[in-house]
C-alpha cells in the first residue's frame, strides 16, 4: 500500500512539474507577429499593424491592441508603401510591450500596393479639420498630427447637424498638446454662420521623434551618438520621450536594452554614484604580476574605496607598506609592479 501511495505522489509531482513547464512555455511564446510579404491598399488614412501581419497568440485584447496600433500614413501618390520588420517591432515597443512578450516573424518588409485616394468620407473630412486646427494651436506640421473620432452617435450627431461641406472648425484644447483617447470640445461654423459645440470622445496621434537604443547599454554608461538612433514614429499615448537633441552625454540610471525606447526617466546629467566594489578598510586579496608569475597577497587593507577599474591605496599588512593596485572585483584588486617592490 505504501509503496502505491509513493508512486502515485510520484506521478502527481512529475505531472505537476510538466504543467507548470508548459505552462511557462506558453508564457515565453505570447503574441506572434507575423508580417506579410505582399497586402492591398487599407481603406484608413493610416496603416496599422493588422494591415500587413497576422497576430496570433496572447489575450484577446492585446492581440486587438497591437493589431490597431499606427504604423504609417498612406501615401497615395506613390505606387507602393513599404513597412519593415523594424518598424513594426519599435511600434509595439513604443506602446509599452517588453521584448520578451512578443515576436515577430513572416517577411522582412510588407509591400502595400497604393491606389489614389478617391472623395475623402464625412468622418474623414472631420477628422482632418481638427488634426490641422490642433497642430496650427502647437505650431506642429499637420501631417504630424492624426484625430480619430471614437462614437459613432456624435458622428451621426454632426452629420445631422452640418448641412454643408464646407464648414470651420475651432478646437478648445489644454495648454498640453492633447494625446492618446481623450476628450475634445470642438465649435464648428457652418457657411451661414451657424455655430454649435460638441465634445467629442477621440483618439489623437501625434507623429514624434524618439529615440532608439542601437546597442545595451549598462548603467552608470555616458550616452554617445552610437549608442542610438532617432526615428519619427506615432505615438498614441503621452510617455516622458527623451529628448533625442539633449541624449549625448547623459548618464543611463539604469540597465537599458537594445532596440528600447530611450525615455527621460531612464537617464540623467549627473553622474551615477556606483556602488564601491572595494570600501575603505576592507580586507582583500592583491593578485600581483611579478614579471610575469603571479602570486596572490591574502588579507591586504583598503585604504581608500573604489569601483572597478579604479586605482586605490593598498596596506601590505606584514609589512606595513603601502601601494596602488587597481579594483577588478568585489575584494579584488591587481597590481603590476617588478620585482622586489613588495616583500
Amino acid at each position: 500500500m505504501m509503496i502505491q501511495l509513493t508512486r502515485i505522489f510520484s506521478a502527481l509531482v512529475i505531472a505537476i512539474a510538466l504543467l507548470m513547464a508548459g505552462a511557462r512555455t506558453v508564457h515565453c511564446a505570447d503574441l506572434q507577429i507575423v508580417l506579410k510579404e505582399n497586402v492591398a491598399c487599407p481603406q484608413q488614412e493610416w496603416i496599422v499593424i493588422g494591415d500587413v501581419a497576422d497576430v496570433i497568440g496572447g489575450a484577446p485584447i492585446q492581440r486587438q491592441q497591437i493589431a490597431q496600433l499606427d504604423l504609417d500614413r498612406v501615401d497615395h501618390q506613390a505606387d507602393q508603401c513599404v513597412i519593415s520588420m523594424g518598424q513594426v517591432r519599435t511600434r509595439i515597443l513604443l506602446e509599452g510591450f517588453r521584448r520578451d512578450q512578443f515576436t515577430v516573424s513572416g517577411a522582412q518588409q510588407s509591400s502595400i500596393r497604393c491606389v489614389p485616394l478617391g472623395a475623402p468620407s464625412f468622418t474623414s473630412r472631420v477628422q482632418e479639420s481638427i488634426a490641422k486646427e490642433i497642430a496650427r494651436q502647437f505650431a506642429m506640421q499637420p501631417q504630424s498630427i492624426a484625430v480619430r473620432l471614437q462614437n459613432e452617435s456624435q458622428i451621426e450627431t454632426l452629420s445631422g447637424k452640418l448641412t454643408s461641406d464646407e464648414f470651420g472648425v475651432t478646437v478648445v484644447v489644454q495648454p498640453q498638446l492633447p494625446f492618446g483617447k481623450t476628450q475634445i470640445q470642438v465649435e464648428f461654423t457652418q457657411q451661414t454662420g451657424q455655430r454649435f459645440s460638441i465634445v467629442l470622445d477621440t483618439q489623437v496621434i501625434v507623429s514624434l521623434p524618439v529615440a532608439i537604443s542601437t546597442q545595451s547599454i549598462t548603467r552608470g554608461t555616458a550616452i554617445d551618438e552610437s549608442m542610438f538612433q532617432v526615428i519619427r514614429r506615432p505615438i498614441a499615448r503621452r510617455e516622458s520621450f527623451a529628448s533625442p537633441d539633449a541624449l549625448i552625454g547623459q548618464t543611463a540610471t539604469r540597465d537599458i536594452g537594445e532596440n528600447e525606447v530611450l525615455l527621460s526617466t531612464y537617464l540623467s546629467n549627473r553622474p551615477v554614484v556606483r556602488e564601491p566594489l572595494v570600501k575603505r578598510n576592507d580586507l582583500l586579496d592583491v593578485v600581483i604580476d611579478l614579471d610575469g608569475n603571479e602570486i596572490r597577497l591574502r588579507n591586504a587593507k583598503a585604504m581608500s574605496a573604489g569601483s572597478k577599474g579604479d586605482s586605490i591605496a593598498v596596506l601590505n599588512t606584514n609589512s606595513n607598506k603601502q601601494f596602488s593596485a587597481v579594483v577588478i572585483d568585489k575584494n579584488l584588486a591587481r597590481v603590476e609592479i617588478p620585482r622586489g617592490m613588495i616583500r
